[in-house]
Parts: C-alpha cells; structure tokens; sequence
C-alpha cells in the first residue's frame, strides 16, 4: 500500500511539473515573439486571456487526439476564438510540434524551437510580424509519446476595427477608394465603412486637380465640396 501511494504521488508530481514546464514554455513563446516583433520593428502584441483559453484547448486536443492541422477540430482559428468569447475583428495562427528523443532541458528550450521554426516558415513568419495584429494567446500541451504541441493565436479585436465615413456634398458624383476597392458616391450621399486593418483613402479631385490622399483614421468623417475633402470628427 505504501508503495502505491508513493508511485501515485510521484506520478501526481510528474504531472504537476509537465504542467508547469508547458505554462512557462507558454510564457517563453510570448516573449520570443515580442522580442523578434522588435528586431522587425514591429509593435509588441499583448496577452489575451481569451485567446489563450482557445490556445491552450486546441493544444490539448491536438496532443489528446493526435489530429493535426489548423482544422483538426472541424472548426477554424475564427471559431474557436470566437467560441472562447473574442469578439475579433481579424484572427491568425501558427501551429507546430516539437519532438527529441533527449527531451528538452527546459522552457525556454522548447519555446525557442518553436519560436524558430515559425521564424524560418515564410507563412508563419508573416504572422509573426504582422502590425495590424495586436494580441496574443499561446497554448502549450505534451502527448503520451512525448511530443509537444503548440498553438500562437494572434488577433485585432472588433474594438479596434476603424470605422469612417466618406461624404459628398458636391453636385457630382466622386470617385474613391482603399485598399483594392473602389466606389461612386452620388450627390448628396454619405457612406459609411469599417476595416479591420489600416487603409489609405483616396478620394479623386476634379479634373486637373491632384486626389485627395490619406490614411484613413477611426471616428472621421471625410466631407468633399467644391473638390476640397475635409476631415471631421464624428463623434
């Protein structure tokens, strides 16, 4: 009996200590990226409890499964985050699992292979520096066979989309366009838009008249007359 309970207890330690190792190896990943984010001259991306709640169940069900791949679930990087309540406004991914027959000697170890081996995958690595993504959820989980599993789930929020609005109140209709989109917008029309990401606006001027060029910023309204576009607050 007393050898049992002794095997019991340090199977409970060996669990208590993956645990740790995985939670800190989380952290390390974070880190990483927000240190490499800097190299690149990009903003930091913060932590998001949500989207590491959907990070860390992903992970789980990858190392619990052994199905892997972005839709392993049968659900996208969208949906489970959504399902995790972040109200996004865009969502990316990266995905990887880490395996040495020697193991690895420490968290900082296996976040730095992970971290590594996004920075060396062109599609990985455009998530990673990606400006317009401003937070972050990292999930960590390790299978029977040893393997790690991780799961980098950057995202905007809906709060940060950027919302403007584009006014004529000229007697013709006016020419403009962001991103790769254009529009016509008649006499005496306003339309109102919202991105997820940062865009130029540019409005068309009349004939022999440079257009109007601008990045577009949140809560304004753009008012064309007489050619001229001026820029107003609309709250």
């Amino acid at each position: 009996m007393i050898k049992l309970h002794a095997a019991l207890f340090l199977a409970l330690l060996a669990s208590s200590v993956q645990a740790v190792e995985v939670d800190r190896a989380s952290a390390r990943i974070v880190d990483s990226t927000n240190s490499f984010r800097a190299d690149e001259n990009r903003p930091p991306v913060e932590s998001n409890g949500e989207l590491a709640h959907a990070a860390r169940d992903f992970a789980a069900y990858m190392a619990r499964t052994g199905r892997y791949g972005h839709t392993a679930d049968d659900r996208t990087p969208s949906e489970r985050a959504q399902a995790a309540g972040y109200a996004y406004c865009v969502v990316a991914e990266n995905i990887a699992y880490q395996y040495r027959s020697t193991g690895f000697p420490g968290a900082g170890e296996l976040a730095q292979a992970f971290v590594q081996g996004w920075i060396e995958s062109p599609k990985h690595r455009a998530n990673l520096v990606d400006g317009n993504l401003t937070e972050i959820g990292v999930g960590v989980a390790r299978d029977e066979k040893g393997r790690y599993f991780a799961v980098q789930l950057f995202g905007r929020p809906r709060s940060a989309a950027i919302r403007f609005e584009v006014e004529n109140h000229g007697p013709e209709a006016v020419r403009y366009s962001f991103g790769e989109r254009g529009f016509t917008l008649g006499p005496r029309q306003r339309r109102a838009h919202t991105v997820c990401s940062p865009t130029r606006l540019q409005i068309e001027g009349p004939a022999g008249r440079p257009p109007f060029s601008a990045q577009a910023v949140d809560g304004k309204r753009y008012t064309i007359r007489s050619g001229e576009v001026a820029p107003k607050s609309l709250r």
